[in-house]
């Protein structure tokens, strides 16, 4: 009798020992599927952190990629401006200096304005600005 306790005892002990070993082994399992979740959490939250990145970057080269745009059109259009503003006085620079040579053309005196030595010699001839400059001299000299 004691010998078929013993053997229902070890029995017992053989059906504990393989249900504490299947539990082990799916607690291990349970653990490894854990840490495998675990890593493609990381992995997961890895790649969601890159994109996240990417896509705070993407906007910011679209952004300086327009604001690089900008400015080459400004500098263009300033440009463009410039050069059209510089023609335009240049020529404005010309028909004046031609007006005022065909007005003047048939004229002998001297345009008004003109001081020599602080001599207002406006609107005289030559020969009458020559006069007038040699009195003040003479009268300079004594």
């Amino acid at each position: 009798m004691s010998e078929i306790k013993e053997i229902l005892n070890q029995d017992l002990n053989k059906g504990e020992e393989e249900k504490i070993i299947e539990e082990l082994e799916e607690n291990k399992l349970k653990v490894e599927d854990k840490e495998e979740n675990n890593k493609t959490d990381n992995v997961t939250i890895l790649e969601q952190t890159e994109k996240t990145m990417e896509k705070i970057d993407e906007p910011e080269n679209e952004t300086s990629k327009i604001n690089k745009k900008t400015k080459v059109d400004f500098l263009h259009k300033y440009t463009i401006a410039i050069t059209v503003i510089s023609i335009l006085l240049f020529i404005g620079l010309i028909v004046f200096s031609t007006v005022f040579a065909l007005i003047n053309r048939n004229s002998d005196k001297i345009v008004n304005g003109v001081y020599i030595n602080d001599i207002d010699v406006s609107e005289l001839n030559i020969e009458e600005a020559k006069e007038k400059l040699m009195r003040n001299i003479s009268k300079q000299i004594k």
